[in-house]
């Protein structure tokens, strides 16, 4: 499913941390599956309930979908990790810095995020972009 003429489904944090699980894996999963993997992963004392609540949530938003197998219903990711990630950033660059890469790296400095190693990595990846 490509999000390029589409609006980004706004994701809860439980429901990144679901998608992230399933971004995880490489073939499609059950809620019972799924469960202990964000327990392990993000520490969640979730009931099955509240997941299936999550992936329901997921699914009306259209970055899943479910298929049932036997008696099994399997979660199917249907927007990649690299664009969710490509369409999020985007979002929060125009958001919370105009659209301006300058107005992001001025913030990183300026709030001293960056550190020294942070800012030499730029530098070499500018450079390389130069060349």
């Amino acid at each position: 499913m490509s999000m390029e003429n589409t609006a980004l489904p706004q994701l809860t944090q439980g429901e990144l941390e679901v998608m992230d699980i399933l971004w995880s894996m490489n073939h499609d999963l059950t809620r019972t599956e799924i469960l202990p993997l964000v327990e392990e992963k993000f520490h969640r004392n979730w009931k099955i309930q509240t997941l299936s609540t999550y992936l329901a949530h997921l699914v009306e938003k259209g970055v899943l979908k479910y298929y049932r197998k036997g008696v099994y219903f399997y979660y199917q990711v249907l927007i990649p990790k690299k664009e969710y990630k490509a369409l999020e950033t985007k979002r929060f660059l125009k958001f919370w810095y105009n659209n301006s890469i300058d107005e992001l790296i001025m913030g990183l400095t300026d709030e001293k995020v960056l550190s020294e190693e942070d800012t030499k990595i730029i530098e070499g990846l500018i450079d390389e972009l130069d060349n």
